[in-house]
């Protein structure tokens, strides 16, 4: 029945339905033992819950983002370095981090010390550099509006079997390289040095370097006894092999993060529910328990009264179950990662 419905009311359900099973034990608890009514006890175990899950992901979830995106420069430094991929805003950090290194060098340093150019200068200089560049990848990156090649197909009466085929360059780009970037550079700098800062930038601002740390592992796990040719084929094959990955890896990661937002705005909006749910559902628990029976003919309402105590108790013994047993293994996988002197141990056990 819940496949019928959407992923969001899906998801609303389950976890409301979930989190009154949690809470009934509590509720029973905290009436035998400190004389709560119903509501009171709803209200305590509800904030205790969503608050506690509040601060906790107010404290994990910014280890973990950081966490991961040290992880992702890991695998970045694993695989093959391709010539032929380009820098995406997933990697605009390490186009800054290329700039920085550009006007740091021992070179870059003297240079920019023969200019004449004060500090303040060259910071207002690296930040329009900064500011050029992520502009051009945000330009690069956007979809065209138009699809020229669809509204030829459309407009023109064209016979069957016809192809299009369009060739051309992105003039406005070339024209931001070859004039924009120049004058950035030009209008702090004297034009010697400017030519020699244009050229370090076009060469190395847009450079994304591997460690292709995949050789030395793949090295290591071959037998001493191949030969060198061998010894070269296999790491050919590797690399070949790596490189197609990267290229999947590269292709679903933008579209991850372009589903953040909506993943984001969807989890607020079951939040919400879940919570206003939580407290409805709590509330009437007993009387749902209570009248369900009714649901069954006359004739078979002992054997469904005995049947839904059983589905009540199994359900809320499989789901403590699982939130235990799901507390107990992220916790013990970030204990013997951290003993293990590893990295990456609030991630992995996230």
């Amino acid at each position: 029945m819940l496949l019928l419905l959407s992923s969001t009311i899906s998801a609303i359900i389950l976890f409301t339905l979930a989190i009154v099973l949690v809470l009934e034990p509590w509720i029973h608890f905290s009436g035998k033992k400190f004389g709560f009514n119903r509501p009171l006890a709803i209200f305590i175990g509800v904030v205790v819950l969503f608050l506690g899950l509040a601060v906790l992901s107010l404290y994990l979830v910014p280890l973990v983002v950081r966490q991961a995106t040290n992880f992702y420069t890991l695998v970045f430094d694993f695989f093959p370095a391709d010539d032929d991929s380009s820098v995406s805003m997933l990697d605009y950090t390490t186009v800054e981090e290329n700039i920085d290194e550009i006007f740091s060098s021992e070179e870059a340093v003297n240079r920019l010390d023969k200019a004449g150019v004060s500090p303040e200068q060259i910071d207002e200089m690296k930040q329009k550099i900064k500011d050029y560049y992520k502009s051009v990848y945000e330009e690069s990156e956007k979809e065209p509006e138009v699809n020229l090649k669809q509204e030829l197909e459309e407009n023109l009466n064209l016979p069957e079997n016809t192809y299009i085929v369009i060739i051309g360059g992105d003039q406005k780009q070339e024209q931001i390289e070859e004039t924009d970037l120049k004058n950035i550079l030009k209008a702090y700098l004297p034009e010697e040095t400017a030519d020699y800062f244009e050229g370090e930038l076009k060469e190395k601002a847009v450079k994304v370097e591997s460690k292709e740390n995949w050789r030395k592992f793949t090295e290591a796990l071959m037998p001493k006894a191949i030969s060198q040719e061998r010894k070269e084929e296999i790491i050919d094959n590797t690399r070949n092999l790596l490189i197609s990955l990267q290229a999947k890896f590269r292709e679903y990661i933008p579209i991850i993060f372009q589903k953040i937002p909506s993943v984001i705005t969807s989890a607020f909006t079951v939040t919400f529910f879940v919570i206003l749910g939580t407290v409805y559902l709590s509330y009437y628990f007993p009387l749902m328990k209570r009248y369900s029976v009714r649901l069954y003919p006359n004739h078979s309402r002992d054997v469904a009264k005995g049947f839904l105590k059983d589905t009540y108790r199994s359900l809320q013994r499989y789901v403590n179950t699982i939130l235990v047993i799901s507390l107990m293994v992220g916790f013990l996988v970030g204990i013997v990662v951290r003993l293990l002197s590893l990295n990456y141990s609030i991630l992995m056990g996230f």
